[in-house]
C-alpha cells in the first residue's frame, strides 16, 4: 500500500475554478472524506469500505519558481491507539501556475468497527511552519447495501483521478457490490443527471461478485451532478449518491 500511497502523493494538482485559493489565505491543511477524488462522501463508512480521504495544503504564498519541500504525516487512530503511521517528503517547484496548493488522496484500511480519527500534519521545510488537522469518524460493523470503489473512468476506459471530461465523449463509473448483495440478486442502476433529469443509462446487473463498469455520454458543459442509484430488488434495498463532474467543450481547446 505504501508504493501506491507514493504515487498519488506525487501526483499532485491544483485546478483552476474548482480550488480557489486566496494569496492572503494562511497556511492550512484541509481533509474530506470521499467516494473518489473529488466525490465528498456522505455515507458512513463499513467494515468492507476502503477509507478514502482526500486532503490539501494551501498557503504558502511564494511563486518564486524555487523548490518547496514539505515534510506530510499521515497517523490513523483507533479509540485513542494509533494503528498507522506513515510520513512522504513532497517537493515541487513554486510558480504561478502553481499558486500555494496542493492535493493528495489516499486510501486505508478496510479497518474493524469502532471510533477513529484520521491526523495530517504538513510541515513547509523552507520555513519550518507546521500545520496540523484532524477528523473523526465511525466504522459500521453492519454490511449495509453499498457501491464499494467508486471510480470515474475516462473515454479510454481508464481511472482518472479527476472528474473532468468532454462533452460527448463516452465516460463511465466502475464499481463493485457490497456482500449485501448476494449471489442472484438483480440489481437496477440508474445514471442521471441531477438539473435536467435526463437518465444518462439505466439498466439491470445480476450481481457476479465482479467489477462493473457502466458507460454514458455527457453533452451538456460546465459542472454537472450525476445522481447514481443502486436498487436491489430482489432485497428491496437502494442508496444513491450524487457526484460531481465538469464537462467541458472540446472545441474551446482548439480555439
Amino acid at each position: 500500500m505504501k508504493k501506491w500511497m507514493f504515487i498519488v502523493l506525487m501526483s499532485f494538482v491544483c485546478l483552476a475554478g474548482v480550488m480557489q485559493i486566496s494569496q492572503a489565505e494562511d497556511f492550512s491543511v484541509t481533509i474530506t472524506p470521499v467516494y473518489g477524488p473529488y466525490w465528498k462522501r456522505t455515507l458512513p463508512w463499513t467494515t468492507e469500505e476502503k477509507v478514502l480521504v482526500q486532503y490539501s495544503f494551501s498557503g504558502w504564498n511564494d511563486n518564486s519558481g524555487k523548490t518547496k519541500a514539505f515534510e506530510v504525516k499521515i497517523s490513523i487512530f483507533c479509540e485513542g491507539e494509533q494503528i498507522f503511521s506513515n510520513t512522504e517528503n513532497i517537493s515541487f517547484n513554486a510558480t504561478p501556475d502553481n499558486p500555494g496548493c496542493a492535493t493528495g488522496c489516499i486510501p486505508y484500511g478496510p479497518f474493524r468497527a469502532g471510533n477513529y480519527c484520521l491526523q495530517v500534519i504538513v510541515n513547509d521545510l523552507s520555513t519550518g511552519k507546521t500545520v496540523t488537522k484532524e477528523i473523526s469518524f465511525e466504522i459500521e460493523e453492519e454490511k449495509n447495501f453499498r457501491l464499494l470503489g467508486l471510480t470515474f473512468i475516462d473515454n479510454q476506459w481508464k481511472s482518472t483521478h479527476l472528474p473532468v471530461c468532454f462533452a460527448g465523449h463516452q465516460v463511465g463509473v466502475m464499481f463493485a457490490f457490497s456482500s449485501a448483495v448476494q449471489l442472484g440478486d438483480v440489481v437496477e442502476i440508474t445514471i442521471t443527471d441531477k438539473e435536467s433529469s435526463l437518465v444518462l443509462s439505466s439498466f439491470n446487473v445480476v450481481n457476479d461478485r465482479g467489477i462493473h463498469v457502466k458507460p454514458f455520454r455527457l453533452i451538456e458543459t460546465g459542472k454537472r451532478i450525476l445522481l447514481l442509484k443502486a436498487v436491489d430488488k430482489t432485497k428491496n434495498l437502494e442508496v444513491e449518491y450524487e457526484l460531481p463532474v465538469i464537462v467541458v467543450d472540446p472545441r474551446e481547446i482548439m480555439e
